[in-house]
């Protein structure tokens, strides 16, 4: 692993594709991932509502029917590892929801994680909501008009990340 104490950008600096990390971290998941994940929940309590005969009006039959369209466009979710005692530094590790053990709001907190690095963001790239809805690939003009309305969007911190962060790939996260 990398020691908490001299993880510095001597150490990110050195960091390479495909190389193994095990990193003790404080875990961060977006709040709005946070909000699809519930989506299950809310669809359940609006079922439950429906068959005791308090019908839900259309607006949050319209709430519900849009969040559960967007928790099936994210078939991974993002979790924001920033080691202990370096918090500057961000691996974003996709998560796929059919392997997370705990229900999703339960990863928050410290943890160590190993994974493999994917690509360290490059000086002026970011990493953003968009990649994980599959919208990565916009031209940059639209991207960059996308990533300023999420980066508006403060209730739901976590939109953008910019470097220094990495994508990795996680192959466990334990506490």
């Amino acid at each position: 692993g990398i020691p908490d104490e001299a993880f510095d950008d001597a150490i990110w600096e050195q960091l390479r594709r495909g190389e193994v990390i095990e990193v003790e971290s404080r875990l961060e998941t977006p709040a709005i991932i946070q909000v699809v994940a519930a989506a299950d929940g809310f669809q359940a309590f609006g079922q439950m509502m429906e068959a005791a005969g308090s019908p839900l009006d259309q607006e949050m039959k319209d709430g519900l029917e849009m969040m559960g369209a967007f928790r099936e466009m994210l078939t991974e979710l993002p979790l924001f590892a920033r080691p202990v005692g370096a918090p500057n530094y961000c691996f974003i590790s996709p998560l796929k929801r059919d392997y997370v053990r705990v229900p999703f709001e339960e990863l928050d907190g410290e943890a160590t994680l190993y994974a493999t690095v994917e690509k360290r963001l490059a000086k002026g790239e970011t990493w953003s909501l968009l990649d994980v809805m599959g919208l990565g690939g916009l031209p940059k003009a639209a991207r960059r008009s996308a990533e300023r309305e999420l980066k508006a969007m403060k209730e739901f911190g976590g939109n953008v990340v910019r470097p220094p962060a990495a994508l990795v790939a996680p192959i466990a996260i334990y506490r």
